[in-house]
């Protein structure tokens, strides 16, 4: 039965499931605080979910939740698709896009995700499932459960450090 949501199409109803409500599904069902679908990036949050949808399938201390860079990413992505193997899955990882965190990707993915635990699960969340204690069993898992989105770290613009300046003089002064 959750093989059926492998071959469904964007016209799909599940593809029409909005940030807000993916951010709050995925959170309530994992213990997180994730604000942005482009945290997701990773492919960790991916392994997760399959994870909560099929205990023990997912060997979460392969799974990592500190992947920053496109390597570390691209490992929990094979995982997730040995995963997807094991359990005859048939969707296909479009990872090169999914690891540039580019929100409509993610979103795309996420939405599947969705589609593929409601229907696995008949949308029922575990009640023996503690996304804490599974994620703890991953690389960085532990640190992951507060993380919110990261905060920017552009340089301010010429009006804020002249702001900044004028402030530091008046202060001397």
């Amino acid at each position: 039965m959750a093989n059926q949501a492998s071959n469904i199409g964007l016209q799909n109803p599940a593809f029409f499931v909005g940030r807000a409500e993916l951010l709050e599904w995925v959170n309530g069902l994992l213990n997180l605080k994730l604000t942005k679908v482009e945290q997701v990036a990773s492919g960790a949050v991916a392994c997760q979910i399959i994870d909560a949808c099929h205990p023990g399938v997912v060997r979460m201390d392969k799974v990592n939740f500190d992947a920053k860079g496109e390597y570390e990413m691209v490992a929990n992505y094979k995982q997730l698709q040995s995963v997807f193997d094991k359990l005859k899955i048939t969707r296909n990882i479009e990872v090169s896009k999914l690891v540039k965190a580019r929100p409509l990707d993610n979103l795309e993915f996420l939405q599947w995700m969705k589609c593929y635990y409601d229907t696995a699960t008949s949308g029922i969340h575990p009640t023996d499932y503690n996304g804490e204690e599974r994620r703890a069993l991953a690389k960085g898992g532990a640190g992951f459960v507060n993380k919110k989105a990261a905060p920017s770290t552009t340089a301010p613009g010429p009006a804020a450090s002249r702001a900044s300046k004028e402030r530091s003089a008046a202060a001397a002064a």
